[in-house]
């Protein structure tokens, strides 16, 4: 159970299905609170207190119901792309400027392709890894 919600590197989380590995740089602290900034400027804030002490430089790793699709909120901007009907959810293939991410999405607000939406974390669903070398 450990290595499926807390894996020890990126190897092992893709490994055990988290397709969303997002490189973050630290651009502020404030307290328990960290703003990390991904490739192309999307910021996310995290708390430690959730996470644990949290590196200058790390990745963020979730599945697909890791992130979920909303309108608004703190999140990774995005262009919705495919969606596919789960039965519990919705899942998204998303454009982001931090890459291709896989998101979810909830069966009562159902987006079209082509949606501009933001990915926001569920924290309990995520993990914080060490940048490879």
């Amino acid at each position: 159970e450990v290595l499926y919600r807390k894996p020890a590197n990126a190897f092992v989380a893709s490994f055990v299905g988290f397709e969303n590995l997002v490189p973050m740089k630290v651009v502020s602290r404030d307290g328990a609170t960290v703003t990390a900034e991904a490739a192309g400027g999307a910021r996310l804030s995290f708390s430690q207190d959730v996470f644990g002490a949290i590196k200058d430089d790390f990745v963020l790793a979730t599945r697909a119901d890791g992130l979920v699709a909303r309108q608004s909120g703190e999140g990774i901007p995005a262009t919705l792309g495919t969606r596919t009907y789960l039965g519990r959810a919705y899942q998204y293939k998303c454009v982001t400027v931090a890459g291709e991410i896989t998101a979810n999405g909830a069966l009562s607000e159902p987006y079209d392709p082509g949606t501009s939406a933001v990915l926001v974390p569920v924290p309990e669903q995520c993990c914080i890894l060490d940048p490879e070398a």
